[in-house]
């Protein structure tokens, strides 16, 4: 039975039955794939807003709503072993994808894991495995630059500054050179959709 907030439930429903390939390229991770064919949709079956908790034995997990990386975003947490799954609240050693983020939120969401509640627990990556909160500090410093940009942007509005951008955030990282082409085409996707997207809410960007 899958379990998904229910902002993930609207995306799925809006799609169409079958996943194909999208013609535009945005830099998501599964386009560095060849031959992915038609796969089914596998929506969620049950549906939460805030918070859920689930008990199958002793020990409860909860899966809490945590906006900002992207609509309908979730952590799970297992309070008695202490171990918490992030998804792609931090992203190391690469941009994360910013096309349908909310960056103050997910700042916010961030610096819970600073405070006393998180303390002695066990943060896990969604893409990067066990991390430590030095990289949570990191991926808040990243998204404090990309800030920055966005202000630059909105000021300029022109190709090179947007350009300039990129470059600049992509200091922030160290990856091998073959991925240069693919994280710009992500940062520049990724820059130009939140724009738009915060300049209009209401319109959908697609998900990673």
């Amino acid at each position: 039975m899958i379990v998904g907030h229910e902002k993930m439930a609207q995306i799925f429903h809006d799609r169409p039955i079958t996943f194909k390939a999208q013609t535009i390229e945005t830099g998501a991770e599964w386009e560095l794939y060849n031959g992915i064919g038609s796969i089914r949709w596998a929506s969620p079956e049950i549906t939460f807003s805030e918070k859920l908790e689930i008990h199958w034995d002793a020990n409860p997990m909860i899966l809490e709503y945590h906006p900002g990386s992207a609509n309908g975003a979730i952590w799970v947490t297992l309070p008695v072993e202490k171990v918490i799954f992030l998804g792609d609240a931090v992203v190391p050693n690469a941009p994360p994808f910013l096309a349908s983020a909310d960056i103050p939120l997910w700042k916010e969401a961030l610096g819970e894991l600073s405070t006393p509640a998180f303390r002695n627990y066990t943060l896990i990556s969604g893409r990067g495995g066990l991390i430590t909160i030095e990289q949570v500090k990191e991926q808040i410093r990243f998204l404090d630059k990309v800030e920055h940009q966005l202000e630059r942007l909105n000021e300029k509005k022109d190709a090179d500054e947007l350009e300039r951008s990129i470059a600049h955030l992509l200091k922030s990282f160290e990856f091998p050179a073959e991925k240069l082409a693919h994280y710009s085409l992500r940062l520049r996707y990724g820059l130009q959709h939140y724009i738009t997207h915060h300049a209009h809410p209401t319109q959908e960007v697609p998900e990673e």
